[in-house]
């Protein structure tokens, strides 16, 4: 089986599954097809992490390694002049992608320079999913459990909260209209996996001024985070019949779309978009821009608005950070994992680049 990648392709979970499935059946029969099931859904990310590498010194073998199509001698056998045994091992035992990885005399040096051994290596994985993650680095992503999905029935659940908050402690009024910051922090925003991201709401009261915050579960993303905070916000203020109601907020992108009445459907999030606009067309609700961390200081931004945009940054940046803290364990490991399998796939790289050069040399003649 030949399995061919175009430039800008999306290498997918379920390609890799069937290049093992085949693979598994050619070696061990029809009656294994199903042995792949056993890694439900593969941990892409450290397979795209390796491919994009810098300075790869051979793309195709790369390839090759990624979507276990590696040239071992077994494979190299079927097309060039070549013994599919081992000749450096005792017993002359098959050369296979197992044997040559990890067994093999010849690459004992290399698996030593690159800090791997097979025990380590293991991680305590038995069967199929040891070989599939000894041979390709594949493992099953286990995606940390969520206590509930995001959905609108979530964000209107927040709305209740957040309208009882201002009920209790109602915002006071300035020029005719009342003032809330909304804002979305996140943590590790760069990593779409471990990232964590909430959104906040601040507004002053008689009491001073108050906070509500609460963590995204799902779409863990900043721009959502801004969006959730917005919505959350004007809503529950006009439902605890507060307006009109100015939202102060640093995102400058929902601030220019309030004059727009449909969004464009690549924006996505289509349901929050609507929400707010439909706030907005109300005449109840009015969008602000107030820079981020007090930048833009030549700007003629009232105080009043700068000292609340600061305190739902503050509240959405904590309350990000303590969510993430709950999963830190599980990010660790997370990380940890992609990054062994990461140099898993290199040391197979290395391992195989001589019979590559075989395979190459063979196509040329």
């Amino acid at each position: 089986m030949v399995v061919r990648f175009h430039e800008g392709v999306v290498l997918r979970g379920h390609a890799l599954r069937h290049g093992w499935r085949s693979y598994m059946m050619r070696n061990y029969g029809p009656s294994a097809r199903h042995i792949s099931v056993d890694i439900p859904a593969i941990d892409v990310a450290p397979i795209h992490k390796f491919l994009a590498l810098r300075q790869d010194p051979n793309p195709a073998l790369s390839w090759r390694c990624a979507v276990a199509a590696e040239p071992n001698l077994e494979r190299l056998a079927h097309l060039v002049d070549v013994d599919k045994h081992c000749s450096v091992c005792p017993g002359r035992p098959v050369g296979t992608t197992f044997h040559m990885m990890w067994e093999c005399v010849k690459t004992a040096g290399l698996r030593r320079s690159f800090g791997l051994d097979l025990h380590s290596a293991s991680l305590d994985l038995q069967g199929t999913p040891r070989d599939a993650w000894l041979q390709n680095a594949w493992s099953e992503f286990r995606s940390l459990p969520q206590q509930f999905s995001w959905t609108m029935a979530v964000v209107h659940s927040w709305i209740d909260e957040l309208k009882a908050c201002i009920l209790q402690h109602p915002p006071l009024q300035r020029q005719g209209e009342f003032l809330m910051a909304t804002d979305g922090s996140a943590c590790h925003p760069a990593d779409a996996d471990c990232r964590q991201a909430a959104c906040a709401v601040a507004w002053r009261s008689a009491c001073g001024i108050q906070v509500w915050s609460r963590a995204l579960e799902v779409e863990t993303t900043v721009n959502a985070a801004e969006l959730v905070a917005v919505v959350v916000g004007a809503t529950a203020a006009d439902a605890a019949s507060f307006s009109p109601v100015r939202l102060l907020t640093d995102h400058a992108e929902i601030v220019r779309r309030s004059d727009l009445s449909t969004i464009p459907a690549s924006a996505g999030k289509q349901v929050l978009w609507e929400a707010w606009f439909a706030l907005v067309r109300g005449g109840s609700t009015s969008a602000s821009w107030v820079p981020s961390h007090r930048k833009a200081s030549q700007l003629d931004i009232p105080e009043e608005w700068r000292i609340l945009n600061d305190h739902a940054d503050i509240a959405a940046g904590r309350c990000a950070a303590a969510a993430a803290a709950l999963k830190a364990d599980w990010c660790a490991e997370l990380r940890a994992r992609r990054a062994l399998a990461v140099k898993i796939l290199q040391y197979k790289r290395a391992a195989f680049a001589d019979s590559h050069a075989l395979l190459l040399q063979s196509l040329r003649t």
